[in-house]
């Protein structure tokens, strides 16, 4: 009777809001493989549940604190082996934050609104905000316990931006009254979403890790996906006839910057993770079927690029990361 009522959703609601740490114990136990689905969807659509509390505390905290996060974080890879492959966190929280953006009809019509107020009055109670967190902390303990980060956990930024960019209006770029063209920063709480999104990815390559004080060196592999998932989304973006040139411009000015705060690591910075932004996210190896240079997506890039360089003063000390000279290359060997 009572494996029956852990596939109750009303009921795992209930132990969810009342008792979710208990929740936890009967996770451990296996009692019922559908549970844990139904206990994470519950405690992202509850903003009070401890899914916001311990993510809100961890914002301001250097480690991960809380039952809940700890349970998932501490050991990813002993807590992955043990649930089933389609329970993975990441696959739950990230399936979760695409219903909210395809579905949630409260949510997309607020998150197309002007941004008028400081985002942090909003994000601590937002679905997707908070789930974002999650995603960062997950990622940094990946690299901290030295696990590859894989494509199955990195896609989930991509979805999150096609499905944004499927929810912003198609007059976007027409709609002078409501978005400001003049400016390089996002202009309803959807274009922030992406911002944070391309902010998150950032910071991921410019975090020094430590493990007992010694600085740990980013899985070669775990760069390069990070680098594609950039690459795509900056594709998705770039390719979007509604989305305002303007903040084209500023999220390829993130990129840039990216590259020169980075540009004495060489194992981030290099003539292989910058082709993976400018060939659409893909990684060229293996002779992947996959890779397909296109020139005309290329010479939209440069043409951003350039605009960029006309706001901000950009000066790569090192010849062979320049962009200018790499994208020519590129351009040349079609």
């Amino acid at each position: 009777l009572f494996n029956r009522l852990l596939t109750s959703e009303e009921y795992v609601k209930y132990l969810a809001a009342t008792k979710p740490y208990f929740c936890l114990e009967l996770i451990s136990n296996k009692l019922n493989s559908n549970f844990l689905k139904l206990f994470i969807t519950a405690l992202i659509r509850d903003k009070h549940s401890i899914y916001y509390y311990e993510l809100n505390n961890s914002f301001n905290s250097a480690n991960t604190t809380g039952k809940l996060l700890n349970y998932f974080f501490n050991n990813i890879k002993t807590s992955e082996k043990e649930i089933d492959k389609d329970q993975t966190i990441y696959r739950l929280v990230g399936e979760e934050v695409i219903y909210q953006l395809e579905k949630n009809q409260q949510l997309i019509t607020k998150y197309n609104q002007k941004l008028e107020r400081d985002v942090d009055t909003e994000e601590n109670k937002c679905p997707i905000y908070i789930s974002l967190q999650f995603f960062k902390l997950l990622i940094e303990n990946y690299v901290s316990q030295e696990i590859k980060v894989s494509l199955y956990v990195s896609d989930y930024f991509t979805w999150f931006v096609k499905k944004i960019i499927v929810q912003i209006p198609d007059n976007e770029n027409k709609d002078n009254e409501k978005y400001n063209h003049h400016s390089l920063y996002a202009t309803t709480y959807f274009h922030e979403l992406i911002n944070e999104i391309i902010s998150l990815l950032k910071n991921f390559l410019s975090k020094d890790y430590t493990k007992n004080e010694n600085t740990l060196v980013i899985n070669d592999d775990t760069i390069k996906n990070i680098f594609s998932e950039l690459g795509q989304i900056l594709f998705e973006i770039i390719q979007q006839d509604k989305i305002a040139e303007n903040f084209k411009i500023s999220i390829v000015d993130k990129i840039i910057w990216l590259i020169r705060d980075n540009q004495n690591k060489e194992s981030i910075i290099n003539t292989e993770t910058i082709d993976i932004i400018l060939n659409k996210g893909t990684i060229k190896k293996n002779n992947n079927p996959h890779y397909k240079q296109d020139n005309n997506y290329i010479k939209e890039f440069k043409k951003l690029y350039t605009e960029t360089k006309n706001v901000i003063i950009l000066e790569i000390e090192n010849d062979d990361f320049h962009l200018d000279k790499q994208i020519d290359k590129l351009l040349k060997e079609k």
